[in-house]
Formats: structure tokens, C-alpha cells, sequence
């Protein structure tokens, strides 16, 4: 697509490349190394519960107002797809589809499960314990937030690139995204320390791993069919790509 955008004119996505680490099509289909918030005390002295955290950086951004290149874009984006193997596009929105469907079931199933219920109730009472009541021990939370504990927790501040062209009509401008910092509140990073400590004492990370380990045996057991025809599709279309 961006060839193909070149030979109209329009030169910009041969200009940057999006960073590796910053193409996430689907959402984990299972816990992150941040899903219950900082790891180290650390990082729960630096950032608290940011929301941040192990977030992909922000990519620069193309933008426009200027009608031959959205027409451009829309064409360039049909004959990129045209190009690959026919099924290419719908075996990608399959997947897409599958992925956060699985995504979703994984959910369900962590918060309805007893194992779960109760290692986060080992964990609220533990916190409880450290001087951090949550004001509703019922409710199953991954990473806490300020309604949880009644107290204010910090905010994402961005700090902009002065070095920013100025979008215009008739214009096509590369746009870098700010910096994005999380500046946390001396309370918040107080509860996050006590988290951390009662996480290592409980050994949480690997009873939780293990439980989500069973979950995800047994969601992708029931699509083993789809993700095996799926996957023979995936790896033919990407045999082909080196000829495209």
C-alpha cells in the first residue's frame, strides 16, 4: 500500500516505519505482566497503577485533509489486499474475530472461577491486613483502581512535540505523537507497594498463571478445528508474500 501510494504522490508511509513493538492486532488471549499492575516495588514507586504500563508506545500518525489522497488511500488499500492470496483479507478478519472471541471467554472464565475468587480474596484481605481496605471486597478487579480504595490515584500527562507541522486543508503531514508520562499520588503509590509485597507472599503470579494456563487449555481445545485450518490458510498466504 504504501508503494502504491508513492507512485500517486503521496510519499509519506515510505517516510517512517511503525515500530515492531507497536502492531498489536488482538488483545493477549490471557494476563499480561501488568494485568494486576506493577511487578517490583520499584515500579510501584516510579508509576503506581499507570495505566501505562506495558503499553506499546504510540506511533506517528498520518494526517490529512486533502481529498485525492483519502481517495488514493482507499484505492491503494483495495489493491494492496487484491494483491495477496484471495482469501488473505477474510482469513485475516477470521482471526481477528476468533482472536477476541477467545479474548472474551478468557474473561468470563477467570472471574467466574472459585480458584481465582479466591486468591484475589486472599489478596484484598491481605491488603486489608497493610492498612488498605477496598470498599467492596466482593467485586473481582485485576488492577485496582481509586474507586477501590477511596483515594485519588495520579493522571496521564502529555507533554506535546513542539516540532509538530501544522495540519491544514489541501495538507498531508506526518504527525509524531507527545510524550505520554503518569505522574501517581503519594497514596496510590503507598497501596501499590503494599500490593506488591502481598502478591510476592502469596506466590500470585504463579497461581494465577497456573490458573489461567487450564483456562486457555480448554478454550482453545473447543476451536481447535478453526485454529488449525486457519493457521494452514495463514502460512500459505505468507509462503506467497515474497513473490508479491
Amino acid at each position: 500500500m504504501a508503494r502504491c501510494m508513492a507512485s500517486r504522490g503521496f510519499v509519506q508511509f515510505l517516510e517512517y516505519e511503525i515500530p515492531d513493538e507497536a502492531v498489536t492486532a488482538v488483545d493477549d488471549i490471557g494476563i499480561g505482566t501488568y494485568s494486576f499492575g506493577p511487578v517490583t516495588e520499584s515500579e510501584a514507586q516510579r508509576q503506581g497503577y499507570s495505566p501505562l504500563m506495558g503499553l506499546p508506545p504510540m506511533f506517528p500518525q498520518i494526517v490529512a485533509q486533502d481529498a485525492a489522497f483519502e481517495q488514493a488511500l482507499k484505492e491503494c488499500n483495495r489493491q494492496a489486499w487484491d494483491s495477496l492470496d484471495p482469501e488473505a483479507e477474510a482469513s485475516v478478519r477470521s482471526l481477528e474475530r476468533l482472536s477476541e472471541s477467545l479474548h472474551n471467554a478468557f474473561v468470563d472464565s477467570l472471574r467466574a472461577s472459585d480458584q481465582f475468587r479466591e486468591l484475589h480474596q486472599a489478596r484484598v484481605s491481605c491488603l486489608a491486613e497493610a492498612g488498605f481496605p477496598v470498599s467492596d471486597a466482593s467485586r473481582v478487579w485485576l488492577r485496582p483502581g481509586p474507586e477501590d480504595f477511596g483515594v485519588p490515584f495520579g493522571e496521564v500527562v502529555e507533554v506535546p512535540r513542539e516540532d509538530n507541522p501544522s495540519p491544514g486543508p489541501g495538507r498531508v503531514v506526518i504527525l509524531y505523537p507527545p510524550e505520554l508520562q503518569y505522574v501517581p499520588t503519594a497514596a496510590e503509590v503507598e497501596i501499590a507497594l503494599a500490593d506488591v509485597a502481598c502478591r510476592g507472599r502469596l506466590g500470585f503470579v504463579d497461581q494465577v498463571t497456573a490458573i489461567a494456563a487450564g483456562i486457555q487449555r480448554e478454550l482453545l481445545g473447543e476451536v481447535e478445528a478453526n485454529v488449525t485450518e486457519l493457521r494452514i490458510v495463514l502460512e500459505r498466504i505468507v509462503a506467497g508474500l515474497g513473490s508479491s
